[in-house]
Order: C-alpha cells, then sequence, then structure tokens
C-alpha cells in the first residue's frame, strides 16, 4: 500500500480506523520508524507528514466440518468475511 499524506486533524488513530488497523499496528511499523522519532507522540502529526500502511494479512484455517469453532474478533476494525468451502479430495 502507498503512504498516506497526512491531512490537517489526521492523527495515528484515525489513519488507522480508516484503513482498517490498529493504531499500534501502523506507528510500530519499522517503515513508519523515522516519523515516530520526528513527532514522538501519535495524536500530534502535522499536515503533509508520510505515514506508511501496510498491507492487509489474511488468515486461513482449514477445519473438519464435524468440529465447532469458535471465532473472536478482537476490538476495532469491526469487519469479518467468512468463507465456506467443500473441499472433497
Amino acid at each position: 500500500m502507498p503512504e498516506y499524506i497526512v491531512k490537517q486533524g489526521d492523527c495515528i488513530n484515525s489513519i488507522a480506523y480508516e484503513f482498517g488497523f490498529f493504531p499500534k499496528t501502523i506507528w510500530d511499523h519499522s517503515n513508519n520508524s523515522s516519523l515516530k522519532k520526528l513527532r514522538k507522540d501519535p495524536g500530534i502529526l502535522y499536515e503533509g507528514d508520510k505515514v506508511f500502511i501496510p498491507e492487509k494479512g489474511l488468515k486461513s484455517v482449514s477445519l473438519n466440518c464435524d468440529n465447532r469453532a469458535r471465532f473472536k474478533l478482537k476490538g476495532v476494525p469491526a469487519r469479518l468475511c467468512l468463507i465456506f468451502s467443500d473441499f472433497k479430495g
């Protein structure tokens, strides 16, 4: 994903929410280390700052149809996509 250019009123929390990440995921990413050293506080960014937005990772789980599974979505972002497929082999 490309870098995000900070607009007036943006902070790491608002940027993370917009892209569906936890703020810590973006702020602590190694590509944002220079920004982190420059600003010190994720709540205080300046217009024109560049914030790296990482690619979203996907998680895949294979289960037997006879088993029961429980999934827990932690906090925001509140988006969950489940795909059920039947593989016969």
